[in-house]
């Protein structure tokens, strides 16, 4: 195989696109800097509430009082024999006094959790907390009357929220028709439906008529990061392991096909393919550039942002939680997205298409439990869970590729339906419906007393058309059964992934809630980049389902300079696509730093 470019029309092509690249650099760059200015910034800046500093009177009363407190437990020091993080994510805080609660209020089974007259001594050392500056951060505060009335199941105590509207207040265990106990539970109450009689039957697991998000995001901000921060480590590791065995593979492909030159081993668009060295095919792998230098501009804005963040606080009460390692394992699996495509342009063909698409769809579920973490920071899906499930989706694309036929989409169709209304029970119940007897028999039981008037609507209504269109996916897949497995799953993951976000957006506007102008170009913008993306895409030049003779016929000339063709444009778009879509998550909660959390609906 010959060149058929001079090298000026290789300069011309690759330079066009760095071309590209380095002015989308320099216009961010610029806005930064333009950002110096007063009147720019504030038509930019978020107008947050900060953090109150305490003078150091104040501090050194904090400092002395946790000092004497007996109860509190005391930190790990840096001799640790393990990684003292790891703490951050057991859902155990550091005071004695400090209630942990998920969304129903239930207490974790903790030291903290626990309370005995031992551990009570004086209100100090219920309330005082650590890590706090303003006493307004002290959000929680153990109403004893008696040290005889606590207990260890704590079914006497009142825990009130501090400034958040919502009342957790232990429950008796519920009663089910078999005798059996859910275990104590406590009912959160909003203050302003207080007046109002809480019936627990019509309301299942305790669940309050409407949700806030500070109701939702009870976990201290230390928690809360940790949780996030997993993320990120997590799809580095996962990445590397990934990464490695995909490089030697596809290395010995190209030996291969350079030692043989058969042309039936990689289905390459052979009327646009320029080889350069040892690459058969340098223009496809060169334009996934896109991915790499955009993943690393979107983790470079998110690390700026968290670190002016770190140097203005701002007050844990308003405002959406920040998820800064979630966000940044958004642009780190965009650059992953860059290596393993151009892995598989080395030599494509069926063995190693799923190398193109794997963290395609690790974007697309991160992407939802982004949207979904924003609002349910308590309740959200952990690391460990998150990445579990992409595996299992691997390895269901190994079978469907390899394997496939009736057999396989029986099982899928199955999976499929099955897996997405469990996940609808555990989404419109806000995490606490579980695939067991007791969760499943609370639901039923409220179903006759609610009638047709469900808990919440918009959230119901957004699950039924995310119902139904997931059932036409698996009844479409069921019955036309393409060899293509990887692209279904991929459109499946996609599609729902662009409802979440149409839902996520509708529901901020039902509710009063108006993104930024910055947010409304990106979207615009993504939007403007998906589409001509998405044709190029449907339009490819080759079809490695197919036999390499019929692949072939699908090959076109080189559509931009020569050089690139409707799959390269599809890169270098969809990159563009990626870059201006995660600027969207990113900023689009930007009109809510200075709103209480009890005034931000949970949707």
């Amino acid at each position: 195989m010959r060149a058929a470019l001079t090298r000026a029309q290789y300069a011309a092509g690759a330079g066009a696109a760095l071309a590209l690249l380095a002015l989308l650099y320099a216009g961010v760059g610029a806005l930064v800097l333009a950002q110096r200015l007063p009147r720019l910034r504030a038509l930019v800046a978020p107008r947050a509430v900060l953090a109150d500093k305490p003078d150091e009177a104040t501090r050194s009363e904090i400092d002395s009082a946790m000092s004497m407190s007996p109860g509190r437990r005391r930190r790990r020091d840096s001799t640790a024999t393990f990684d003292s993080s790891d703490n951050s994510d057991t859902d155990e805080e550091e005071e004695t006094g400090t209630a942990t609660t998920d969304v129903t209020g239930t207490r974790s089974p903790t030291a903290a959790a626990v309370t005995t007259a031992a551990d009570v001594t004086t209100a100090a050392d219920i309330t005082t907390t650590a890590d706090v500056t303003n006493a307004a951060d002290v959000t929680t505060t153990a109403n004893v009357t008696n040290p005889a009335d606590v207990t260890s199941t704590a079914e006497a105590v009142d825990v009130h929220a501090a400034g958040n509207g919502v009342t957790a207040t232990a429950a008796p265990p519920p009663q089910y028709a078999d005798g059996s106990e859910a275990g104590p539970r406590t009912v959160y109450v909003i203050e302003s439906d207080r007046a109002q009689p809480t019936d627990s039957t019509s309301r299942p697991f305790g669940l309050p008529p409407r949700l806030n998000v500070a109701a939702l995001t009870r976990r201290r901000g230390r928690v809360l990061a940790a949780r996030s921060d997993r993320y990120l480590y997590t799809l580095y590791t996962v990445g590397l392991f990934y990464a490695l065995p995909v490089l030697q593979f596809v290395a010995a492909f190209q030996v291969v096909l350079n030692v043989t030159g058969s042309l039936d081993v990689c289905y390459y668009n052979f009327l646009c393919a320029h080889p350069l060295g040892g690459l058969s095919d340098f223009n496809h792998v060169f334009s996934n550039v896109g991915y790499l230098a955009l993943g690393a501009l979107f983790m470079l804005q998110v690390r700026r942002r968290k670190l002016r963040r770190r140097r203005k606080p701002r007050h844990e009460e308003y405002g959406i939680p920040a998820h800064y390692g979630l966000l940044s394992s958004l642009g780190a699996a965009m650059m992953m997205v860059a290596l393993l495509s151009a892995s598989y342009h080395v030599c494509p063909n069926a063995l190693n298409f799923q190398f193109d698409t794997a963290f395609m769809y690790v974007l697309a579920v991160l992407s939802m439990v982004k949207i979904y973490q924003a609002r349910h920071a308590d309740v959200n899906a952990r690391a460990h869970a998150t990445f579990g499930v992409l595996a299992l989706l691997i390895a269901l694309v190994v079978w469907g590729v390899v394997g496939g036929g009736p057999l396989f989409w029986s099982v899928f169709t199955v999976l499929h339906v099955f897996t997405f209304l469990l996940l609808s029970l555990r989404i419109y119940y806000v995490g606490q419906f579980r695939l067991e007897k007791q969760s499943v028999q609370e639901a039923v039981a409220a179903l006759p007393s609610r009638g047709l008037r469900p808990l919440y609507a918009p959230r119901l209504v957004m699950l039924l058309i995310a119902n139904a269109v997931n059932w036409g996916f698996a009844l479409y897949g069921l019955f036309t059964q393409s060899a293509d497995f990887a692209g279904h799953l991929l459109s499946v993951l996609l599609c729902n992934t662009l409802l979440y976000m149409v839902f996520y957006l509708s529901m901020k506007l039902l509710h009063g809630e108006r993104p930024r102008w910055y947010a409304w170009l990106f979207l615009a913008a993504g939007a403007a980049t998906w589409m001509p993306a998405l044709y190029f895409f449907v339009s490819g030049s080759s079809d490695w389902s197919a036999t390499p003779a019929q692949s072939r016929e699908r090959n076109h000339e080189c559509r931009v300079l020569q050089f690139y063709d409707s799959h390269d444009l599809w890169h270098l778009l969809s990159a563009l696509a990626l870059y201006f879509t995660f600027n969207a998550l990113l900023t689009w909660d930007d009109g809510l730093a200075a709103v209480k959390r009890t005034d931000i609906a949970v949707f």
